[in-house]
């Protein structure tokens, strides 16, 4: 059941952020399960570590062929925890120039409830793939 309450979570974030992208005139992002296990990872540190510091893009992301290019976290305790990352971001001027670089071409979202009740959501954004 938690499984698939992450996943729609997951998939609404990814679908906010696609129209957000649309509504910029930009391609919305290709999805990439390769992706998506990568920043699986990154929450899973995040919430072990309790920091997003140490995210090593190259490390990481070498694994998946793409070249490595930004990535955005969030950390959201409100009940509509999509809808609340999404916000976050696209308020924020560093995740929105990474959510509108015309240059990203392919993306996934990862999140995760922490034993506390909030959430971590992590999306990961490359421009081509190797």
């Amino acid at each position: 059941m938690i499984q698939d309450m992450t996943k729609a979570r997951e998939n609404s974030l990814f679908r906010m952020i696609n129209d957000y992208r649309v509504g910029a005139n930009l391609p919305p992002f290709i999805y990439d399960f390769n992706v998506y296990q990568v920043a699986m990872e990154q929450v899973y540190n995040i919430i072990i570590t309790r920091s997003s510091r140490g995210f090593d893009k190259d490390s990481r992301l070498t694994r998946v062929r793409g070249v490595p290019a930004a990535g955005n976290t969030a950390h959201v305790t409100a009940k509509d925890s999509a809808l609340s990352a999404y916000k976050m971001w696209i308020t924020s001027p560093n995740s929105t120039r990474n959510i509108l670089n015309p240059t990203f071409k392919f993306s996934a979202i990862a999140g995760d409830l922490d034993l506390d009740g909030s959430w971590y959501f992590v999306q990961i954004y490359f421009y081509k793939y190797i």
